[in-house]
């Protein structure tokens, strides 16, 4: 998720697709948010309501709910999610250990 000049976008590489806090409150319990600039991380650390991370090329992160977000191929434990596949045969899915 981005935050670009007070509007919220989606989009991995790019802010593409325009969102709210209504569509994001409405499947709150199902997402994942990946921050992909500051101001979205500060936006929702502010609002403390959903389950939201920061990286970059680290191994391992925190989300703001306490998981172990892992990047594939490191250890793993019973709190870790892994995120495994790729955009383009969309065989995305999350892993938990």
């Amino acid at each position: 998720m981005w935050l670009v000049n007070k509007e919220l976008f989606l989009g991995h590489d790019e802010p593409d697709y325009s969102t709210d806090i209504q569509f994001l409150s409405e499947y709150e319990e199902n997402l994942w948010i990946h921050c992909k600039n500051f101001e979205a991380l500060e936006f929702l650390n502010k609002i403390q309501k959903f389950n939201y991370f920061w990286h970059q090329k680290d191994r391992f992160t925190l989300t703001s709910k306490g998981f172990i977000w892992t990047y594939p191929g490191n250890l793993v434990s019973s709190n870790s999610r892994s995120f495994r596949g790729n955009s383009r045969n969309r065989s995305n899915f999350l892993r938990s250990f």
